[in-house]
């Protein structure tokens, strides 16, 4: 089978493609002699500049519209139940990531008050608080909502949104820098371009990452050619669109280990049944004609395509996964199928059924990887919906065994909200336990909730990070433990802290010392050094290598 799929027909997705500048085509020469050369220091600077120039020659309209933040508020008392209580409201739009140090941030439109608040959980999910609000002045309804979180020197929590005061739908960007309490608004496509949906993720070049945006126009055939990639080199601030797509509808991306982008898409109105996946194994220069895509055909209609990748390496040997969910033979009985490949794309699976109860109907599926090269696990979610119930449910498998999957577990306790908008949304915590969470809306989009599997229904002590959230550290035999500024170490924790080496599950693999550590005998991958002195803490993470 070729790595189109099994389909007979393929609509297409990519615009028509003029000439490019000079200017451009002689950078995209420099830049592929330098990635062929193996010099990808030298190829990511050159893409800045093709950036750059790219802006120069297509600037982007800006939409000069005023915002309104509102200050955060403390978190909601801890309970006993299961289900932890974000916020009280109806909620019509929600997003959710994750800091690698254990922080989770979530973000939620409020349809009383029309504002979009921000949430912050410190203690993996026990409790959470407003961090910090934002709306349109006049208010205006702010959906669908998009969230990616930094890492490092430049955390940012970037929140997406439609800005419907536009021409046709502004897709914009509050950036909120939580050290300085700073929000910032900037404009990712304004102008006549239509937008009714998009698709929001970062690369994981470390420190330097970029931000990619899909915006999309589902308004039928007469704009069909009207969709956009769009990235930004600098954490937000400016943005340039370097390709066109057709037929976008209900977006989806996610990048992978070292150089791998993915999208998945439908393929909009007039192919309702009809699915796309995307992969780029260059995600610095996604304009470039290097995507790779794979047509499916289903039966009668398909909604809410998610696409993810292992996160382990080699990344051309990862397994990438997408599930959807299908109206089975038009009945109105929803099910979810997936299938999986080799990220090098040589072939694809059969379909196969992950959810599909006769008497129930499963769907708003979302799937997620762990952001830590080396980790191999995935975790899928979805809405299990029957007569008397509307119930969360959560599954695992793993890269080695892609057809694998976990029994089900039920997430929530309370009867779960329904629509693409405000799906559940799949979060980790590292440090907290194996799993990952969810944060969902519940019956009637009435409040919004945070459950996972670690939950004991206690709330522990809240985290306090000094400084720097997260920091990393490469170190082969030996990890050394010590105070400092410098980023490379494991925080400023005074002299002499109590720290523990722990698994991505956040099981203890080790006590360690100030100073030297023999870690020659722990198995290379990914961990975290937790260190604490006079009840404050700090996570580190520590890769370890042979």
């Amino acid at each position: 089978m070729s790595a189109f799929g099994r389909g007979t027909a393929r609509p297409t997705v990519f615009g028509p493609r003029s000439a490019p500048h000079p200017r451009v085509a002689e950078l995209v020469a420099e830049r592929n002699a330098a990635a062929a050369a193996g010099d990808i220091e030298l190829a990511l600077d050159i893409e800045c500049r093709i950036q750059a120039v790219y802006q120069e020659l297509h600037p982007l309209e800006s939409a000069n519209h005023q915002y309104q933040v509102w200050p955060g508020r403390e978190a909601l008392p801890a309970g006993d139940d299961p289900d932890v209580v974000i916020d009280t409201f109806r909620f019509l739009a929600t997003a959710a990531d994750y800091e690698l140090g254990g922080p989770m941030w979530a973000t939620a439109f409020s349809q009383q008050d029309t504002i979009a608040w921000i949430y912050v959980s410190e203690d993996h999910g026990e409790t959470w608080r407003k961090d910090v609000g934002y709306s349109t002045s006049p208010r205006q309804r702010l959906t669908p909502l998009g969230c990616v979180v930094g890492e490092g020197d430049s955390l940012f929590v970037y929140c997406f949104f439609i800005d419907p005061r536009g021409a046709g739908g502004d897709l914009t960007l509050s950036r909120w820098d939580p050290r300085t309490r700073r929000m910032v608004f900037r404009s990712v496509l304004a102008g006549p371009d239509t937008v009714t949906d998009f698709a929001v993720c970062r690369d994981y070049k470390g420190f330097d990452y970029w931000l990619y945006a899909v915006a999309a126009n589902e308004l039928g055939p007469a704009n069909a050619i009207n969709d956009h990639i769009l990235r930004s080199t600098d954490y937000g601030l400016t943005w340039a669109v370097l390709g066109t797509l057709r037929y976008v509808q209900n977006p989806h991306m996610s990048a992978g280990v070292a150089n791998w982008m993915f999208m998945s898409i439908e393929i909009g109105p007039e192919f309702p049944g009809n699915y796309n996946v995307l992969a780029n194994s260059w995600f610095w220069s996604p304009d470039t004609l290097s995507w790779e895509t794979s047509f499916f055909p289903d039966t009668f209609e398909v909604h809410d395509v998610v696409v993810a990748p292992a996160f382990t390496e080699p990344a051309d040997s990862a397994t990438l996964w997408v599930l959807y969910a299908y109206n089975r033979e038009n009945t109105g009985d929803w099910n979810i199928k997936y299938r999986w490949t080799p990220v090098f794309f040589p072939d694809w699976s059969d379909t196969l059924v992950l959810a599909g109860h006769p008497d129930f109907a499963e769907w708003f599926p979302d799937i997620r990887n762990y952001n830590f090269a080396g980790n191999a696990w995935m975790n899928a979610c979805y809405i299990t919906e029957g007569p008397q119930f509307r119930a969360v449910q959560r599954r695992h498998a793993h890269a080695a065994n892609p057809t694998q999957w976990s029994d089900p577990i039920n997430i929530n306790e309370t009867s779960a909200g329904t629509g693409s908008d405000v799906k559940p949304k799949l979060c980790y915590s590292p440090g907290a336990g194996p799993g990952a969470g969810v944060v969902f809306t519940g019956e009637g989009l009435m409040s919004l909730y945070w459950n996972a599997p670690w939950r004991t229904g206690v709330a522990e002590e809240r985290t306090k990070y000094q400084g720097q959230r997260t920091s990393q550290t490469i170190c082969r035999g030996t990890l050394t433990v010590g105070a400092g500024h410098d980023r490379n170490q494991l925080g400023d924790f005074g002299s002499c802290p109590k720290s523990v080496l722990l698994d991505i599950s956040g099981r203890k693999v080790m006590d360690l010392v100030f100073g030297e550590n023999d870690v020659s005998q722990v198995a290379p991958g990914v961990y975290f050094c937790r260190s604490t002195v006079r009840s404050q803490a700090g996570v580190g993470k520590v890769v370890i290598q042979r």
